[in-house]
């Protein structure tokens, strides 16, 4: 369960990070 709790805390860190990084990309786009 322990494992599992990890992978989705890393899973939802990367999923900001990717929105964090889309966010300054659409900017620069600007």
């Amino acid at each position: 369960a322990e494992l599992k709790n990890n992978r989705d805390n890393l899973a939802k860190k990367w999923r900001i990070i990717t929105a964090i990084e889309q966010k300054d990309f659409d900017q620069a786009l600007v």
